[in-house]
């Protein structure tokens, strides 16, 4: 992702530590630097997504594997600072969350998107972090009903009034059969 000192920052698995590492370019991906590893938490980690806003601050978030299931994990990195500092992460005993999806809007503010799955009921569905609230909390959720998974997600839009749309591509199995289907989820009128 490009910002508006013409740096390409990008996020990245290191397959030996299973870690995510941020890496800057300066001359249009001819060099690069020396990858820097985002947290070293202890848990290996995937998925990873990458945001920056017009202040040049990046939003990163990704999935920690731990030993019981998975969590979505929110960094933030300030250009002036150049270090990542943790936002928040999704940790419940009730639900394991992977996949996640960032936006930022017009004003700035970061909007995480990410799948979870109900442990009592099986169900998968999608949990949204909307970061300008006062208190930032999870603000939504919408189970889609199935008992098969969410592979992949994409933004139609996400509004500063916390209004959304996304797609989800759904697998799930039904008499024997592995079945895909692309759907939508959204809360604006």
């Amino acid at each position: 992702i490009r910002n508006s000192l013409d740096e390409i920052h990008v996020v990245y698995v290191d397959d030996s530590t299973n870690k995510i590492i941020h890496s800057i370019s300066e001359d249009d991906g001819e060099t690069w630097s020396n990858g820097v590893t985002i947290t070293n938490n202890g848990f290996p980690q995937i998925d990873p997504t990458l945001i920056v806003t017009s202040q040049d601050d990046l939003y990163c978030a990704f999935t920690n594997l731990d030993e019981v299931g998975q969590f979505v994990t929110l960094y933030k990195y300030t250009e002036t600072s150049g270090i990542w500092s943790l936002i928040t992460s999704f940790i419940n005993d009730n639900y394991y969350s992977k996949r996640p999806l960032l936006h930022v809007d017009s004003s700035d503010s970061p909007h995480l998107f990410f799948s979870y799955k109900d442990d009592e009921e099986l169900d998968w569905g999608v949990r949204y972090y909307n970061s300008a609230l006062a208190n930032p909390s999870i603000v939504a959720v919408d189970a889609i009903g199935t008992t098969g998974d969410i592979y992949k997600m994409a933004l139609d839009f996400v509004d500063n009034g916390g209004n959304y749309s996304i797609l989800l591509l759904t697998s799930y199995e039904y008499e024997g059969f592995i079945c895909d289907n692309w759907r939508a989820l959204h809360n604006a009128a």
